[in-house]
């Protein structure tokens, strides 16, 4: 197995472990966040919401390795010239994350007050903590879809992600 490989689900390893570990830590015990219960709301409401978001993540970047994998480019400007579409494919995947993320907590904390009282006491919060979730969707982004597309894109538009030559440069020397 080629050492960009490994580097790409090891990134991948780190994006989750950044969600899943370090995000919720960060909720819990670090931010000053306005919650009644920061760790019953990291539990139950955010915990879902970010698998949902790491699962967006994962999937713009499975189509960006589809694509990558099968396109085939005469010359290397027609290859340059993807460019566009793998930006546009990272500003999709952020912009539908937080949306998923805004209507998941809404949905669940806001607009559910029967939920809510069967949630281990009541209310968690008046408002939501977006000023935290909102920039680490982009910490999200970054991990999840940017350095591992760095390593994981394929044949002719393998360079075309930023940073993707000298992050491979560093995977597999030459």
């Amino acid at each position: 197995m080629k050492p960009r490989y490994i580097a790409g689900a090891i990134a991948i390893a780190i994006g989750i472990f950044w969600i899943v570990g370090i995000t919720r830590f960060l909720i819990t015990d670090i931010l000053p966040v306005q919650l009644k219960f920061p760790t019953a709301w990291a539990d139950q409401i955010y915990f879902p919401a970010s698998a949902l978001s790491t699962l967006l993540y994962l999937a713009f970047l499975g189509a960006w390795i589809y694509y990558s994998y099968n396109s085939r480019f005469k010359s290397s400007e027609e290859a340059k010239n993807t460019i566009s579409l793998w930006f546009s494919i990272l500003a999709i995947s952020i912009i539908s994350n937080v949306i998923s993320l805004v209507l998941f907590i809404q949905f669940t904390v806001v607009q559910a007050p029967a939920m809510q009282g069967a949630m281990q006491g009541g209310t968690f919060v008046d408002m939501p903590p977006y000023e935290f979730l909102i920039p680490m969707t982009l910490i999200n982004a970054f991990l999840l879809y940017w350095i591992p597309s760095c390593f994981l894109t394929q044949r002719t538009v393998r360079f075309v992600p930023p940073f993707s030559y000298e992050l491979n440069s560093i995977a597999e020397k030459r």
